[in-house]
């Protein structure tokens, strides 16, 4: 399968505004990020990633944030327009149909569930 270019448009862990959940301050430590995609619908995927901290010498993970991020697959296209009899380029995202992903375990089916119930109240939300 060949790469394609995706843009995120959208990156919450509730349904209004930006939202990033820390569970509380790092000052030191390595950070882990863990991602899954949860559903992919025809031009877009919901990633849920979750960050923890190790700290060095300690047998210790800690999870301290977080996220829901949506992606749209597609490509950038320049349209030339006219604007006030001025003839200009203007970029435009075309999105592209994304390959489907298929839920197998008992968690990637609830978390393919959990996504659409996501998506239906940030679509649901951004007509507002």
């Amino acid at each position: 399968m060949k790469a394609k270019p995706v843009s995120a448009s959208a990156l919450d862990n509730q349904v209004h505004g930006l939202n990033i959940r820390f569970k509380k301050p790092v000052s030191c430590g390595l950070l882990i990020f863990n991602a899954a995609i949860n559903r992919v619908w025809d031009t877009s995927c919901e990633v849920g990633v979750k960050v923890f901290v190790e700290y060095p010498g300690a047998d210790l993970r800690e999870h301290i944030a977080s996220a829901y991020c949506t992606f749209v697959t597609g490509e950038m296209i320049i349209e030339k327009v006219e604007l006030n009899g001025v003839a200009i380029q203007q970029p435009r995202f075309l999105p592209k149909p994304m390959p489907k992903v298929v839920p197998c375990t008992k968690e990637q089916r609830r978390r393919w569930r959990e996504a659409n119930e996501r998506r239906a109240k940030r679509l649901a939300a951004a007509k507002n």
